[in-house]
């Protein structure tokens, strides 16, 4: 897909997704909008990772390499060695969602991880508090007094793109 006409269509399906949830009282619009916008993006990702057949020598079909990445390690040295603590809390969140059935991450999951690979953090919660004001996390869902869900936004992942365009 070219990157015009996956601009026009997120944009597209961002206003129809408004449009549905703007008749809801305001406390019910965020989640409808999140539950509406994950369905979405849950149908588009098939459009846009899955490989498509290509003819081979000899007009065989044979379906291109996917990248998957093994580790977090691997998957967090793939990006620039100079970041920002709070981008380096929104790679490990990343990483943490995908791994997540229900695609979303906590603070303690994705400090965690970025522990693990001896990256310490100072105040993991603030960088988290970071993410969320720039709008590059969404909360999902609360699970305890303190304990919420995450998911990383559209502009999170936009983010992470520029991050990883960064020069090594």
């Amino acid at each position: 897909m070219a990157k015009s006409s996956t601009d026009d269509s997120m944009k597209k399906l961002l206003a129809e997704i408004a449009e549905s949830v703007s008749a809801l009282p305001e406390h019910l619009q965020q989640a409808a909008f999140t539950i509406l916008l994950n369905r979405a993006l849950d149908s588009q990702q098939a459009d846009i990772y899955l490989p498509t057949a290509a003819k081979g020598i000899g007009g065989a079909t044979k379906t291109p390499k996917v990248l998957q990445v093994g580790s977090f390690g691997e998957y967090f040295h793939s990006f620039p060695a100079k970041m920002k603590e709070v981008e380096r809390f929104l790679v490990a969140s990343s990483f943490a969602e995908t791994q997540s059935e229900d695609r979303t991450f906590t603070i303690e999951s994705a400090h965690d991880l970025l522990k693990d690979i001896g990256v310490e953090l100072s105040n993991a919660a603030v960088f988290a508090k970071q993410a969320l004001q720039k709008k590059w996390a969404i909360t999902v869902s609360k699970l305890g007094k303190k304990t919420f869900k995450y998911r990383v936004s559209l502009k999170g992942h936009n983010m992470l793109k520029e991050i990883k365009e960064r020069e090594k």
